[in-house]
């Protein structure tokens, strides 16, 4: 008898698992709000067991860094014939894109009451931070360059101020993203220097 290739103990993991999951519960977030979401509701959702979930997730906890990280939108690239007014007025937008801002503004809220204790959490939101940290201050460099924003300007001053700027106009959901553009952009032009 020929010897079977398949690996003893179970079936091969199904790739798609990990992507239902998330969305599921990013879904369920949206939807629900976060202290209402069920596990039940969320594996139903996915078509999974609720073991299959526990195991890659062992904590709610763990559900939402990981939700975080597929949510998470990724800083725009910076193209060669972008202005830094457009360059602000694309981030601004895409901040507030669709259903994923309000899953993700909802996720944030969680990773940061999680942050006080918790050092994944803590993590996660300071390489979130870092990325467009960086982000900033291409554009405030590239603004400098092209003389768009005054070559006198302390960068690091305006990439706190920006970053400040934009994670208010973020979490606060009433706040327009043309008024967070428009001040930003005010911020990194104005005639006189912070």
């Amino acid at each position: 008898m020929g010897q079977s290739t398949r690996p003893r103990g179970g079936s091969s993991p199904d790739p798609t698992v990990r992507t239902r999951v998330l969305e599921a519960f990013a879904d369920q977030v949206e939807r629900l709000g976060l202290p209402n979401v069920s596990i039940d509701q969320v594996a139903r959702q996915a078509g999974v067991s609720k073991v299959t979930l526990y195991k890659r997730w062992p904590t709610r906890r763990d559900l939402v860094v990981d939700a975080f990280r597929l949510v998470g939108q990724s800083a725009p690239e910076l193209s060669a014939g972008s202005t830094v007014r457009d360059i602000v007025d694309v981030v601004f937008a895409r901040a507030d894109e669709g259903p994923r801002h309000l899953q993700l503004r909802q996720l944030t809220a969680e990773l940061v009451a999680a942050s006080e204790y918790d050092e994944v959490a803590k993590q996660v939101l300071f390489d979130r931070q870092a990325m467009w940290r960086r982000l900033i201050r291409d554009v405030i460099e590239l603004g400098k360059r092209t003389g768009e924003v005054p070559a006198d300007r302390d960068v690091d001053v305006l990439v706190d101020v920006v970053a400040a700027i934009t994670t208010a106009g973020y979490l606060i959901k009433d706040r327009p993203t043309s008024e967070m553009s428009d001040l930003t952009w005010r911020v990194l032009t104005a005639e006189h220097p912070l």
